[in-house]
């Protein structure tokens, strides 16, 4: 399931962010996803586009991850 927090990453800046720098070592994984949205500027609105495969099939994505403990 998705976590609070998400955050893009480019790969070509990926180790120039603290944040994303310390959890490439051992936190890399691959998700798996039906499709995503992306944003086009139209004018002064922007209009989202879902990018998926048209039969079905699911997108995988390099991605890092994080853990994180509620105070719950």
């Amino acid at each position: 399931m998705c976590s609070a927090l998400q955050f893009n990453a480019r790969s070509e800046s990926v180790t120039e962010k603290a944040s994303f720098r310390r959890l490439l070592p051992k936190s890399r994984c691959l998700a798996a996803v039906e499709g995503f949205y992306e944003w086009k500027k139209d004018g002064s609105k922007k209009q989202p586009y879902y990018v998926h495969f048209k039969d079905g099939r699911p997108l995988v994505f390099a991605a890092l991850y994080d853990t994180w403990q509620s105070s719950e």
